[in-house]
């Protein structure tokens, strides 16, 4: 079955700092013919679709070698989003969507955390019934089909409400700007504070440098001058210092997107070995070091690495961005595919039934994400022999518009 996923530049008003800070992720495109899709993620290569090849001959050439990343048992830390007990709000998740559809009411919103993140959702994720957003991730335009609000819902949350022109008639949208995750408490911790002291200044310059190549797309470039900026703050800074971390981290993503692998998972691992000696600082960044890994090796089929990585970012990043983040949920399906890949279906069923509950709740259920948890789901059914279940989801993802994007 095809199955092809590509590095997507988000459409943010964030520009190259929310790329870098993991707004990018994998997007997957499914095939919806008769056969339910077999969701497989790759490691996103470039922004270009075409270049799928390329990447493959890259991949192909690395997979053969020892990965970087020795992560083991004791290095997770346990996330309830991953752990056995019951989540019961979660896992009472109907497979046939005969819940209500999020969004369709104010009893059930979109849930999205702050009103940037709540613009940026209507028109940039959302999908009218043909699969187009009229709104071309234009969040002045998301703004501004802002009708007010509803008043509260049962959990006391203000409801908006958002009309997006569709070619089919207006849409009506209900979000929940409030569903953020818990603001720490008291002042920053000590490896907290470590990660904000500021870089050298030489290699700050650098580093805005870096990021404005990456917001033009010009990634070769950008490498060159963030591995400056990283040489620089290597003589400068200690050599434990996670400032490196956040450079390397960066420099990955960059080798990703010109499809070095070899040459991402160097710096990835670097990065990975600085988090965990500083011990994992509360910052993205150690999510997004973690997440990167994980595709890696996903699509070097090493399940078990792929699941330790996979977790050890869903630990980190839902307390700092909340469960509609979609590293997390990236996360969260790649997770459920490696525990596949090892015959642990129990586990892939459950990770996979709360990672689509959480996609269609923040998402929609018109979402290639989501389309493509449950083409996942639909794999752990098929190895189980439970054909009803694999007909239904094989329903609803046909049911699925296929996304067209407007020049």
């Amino acid at each position: 079955m095809s199955h092809s996923y590509t590095w997507l530049r988000c459409w943010s008003y964030g520009g190259a700092i929310s790329l870098w800070m993991g707004c990018a992720a994998v997007q997957p495109t499914v095939n919806t013919s008769a056969t339910p899709p077999k969701a497989t993620p790759t490691t996103p290569a470039s922004s270009t679709p075409d270049s799928s090849a390329a990447g493959t001959r890259a991949l192909a050439a690395d997979a053969g070698a020892p990965p970087l990343v020795a992560c083991v048992s004791s290095d997770i830390t346990e996330s309830r989003l991953t752990a056995a007990a019951p989540l019961r709000a979660l896992d009472d998740w109907p497979i046939d969507g005969s819940d209500p559809v999020p969004g369709s009411d104010k009893s059930v919103p979109i849930l999205r955390c702050g009103a940037m993140d709540s613009y940026s959702f209507v028109a940039s994720i959302y999908r009218c019934a043909d699969g187009s957003n009229p709104l071309r991730g234009n969040t002045r335009a998301g703004a501004g089909a802002r009708r007010g609000n509803v008043g509260p819902n049962q959990r006391g949350h203000i409801i908006d409400l958002y009309e997006v022109p569709c070619p089919g008639g207006a849409e009506r949208v209900f979000v929940d700007m409030y569903e953020c995750p818990r603001d720490p408490q008291g002042v920053p911790s000590a490896k907290a504070m470590r990660v904000r002291e500021p870089l050298p200044k030489e290699s700050q310059d650098l580093l805005e440098a870096g990021l404005k190549l990456l917001d033009d797309e010009k990634y070769s470039e950008a490498i060159d001058v963030i591995q400056n900026a990283l040489d620089i703050a290597s003589r400068e800074l200690d050599a434990d210092h996670p400032q490196r971390a956040t450079l390397l981290d960066l420099l990955g993503m960059l080798y990703l997107n010109v499809e070095k692998t070899r040459q991402a998972e160097k710096a990835l691992a670097s990065a990975y070995q600085l988090w965990k000696a500083s011990d994992w600082p509360e910052t993205p960044l150690t999510g997004n070091t973690c997440f990167r890994l994980a595709s890696i090796y996903s699509e070097r089929q090493q399940p078990a690495l792929t699941a330790c990585l996979a977790q050890q970012a869903i630990a980190l990043l839902e307390p700092l961005k909340g469960t509609s983040d979609l590293r997390l949920l990236s996360a969260m399906m790649m997770l459920g595919q490696a525990y596949l890949q090892q015959g642990q279906l129990d586990a892939a069923e459950r990770i996979l039934r709360r990672a689509a509950r959480l996609c269609g709740d923040s998402r929609g259920r018109r979402d290639q994400v989501f389309q493509a948890i449950l083409g996942a789901l639909a794999d752990v059914y098929t190895q189980r022999g439970d054909q009803s279940k694999v007909d239904i989801l094989r329903k609803r993802i046909q049911a699925i518009p296929t996304p067209r994007f407007q020049d």
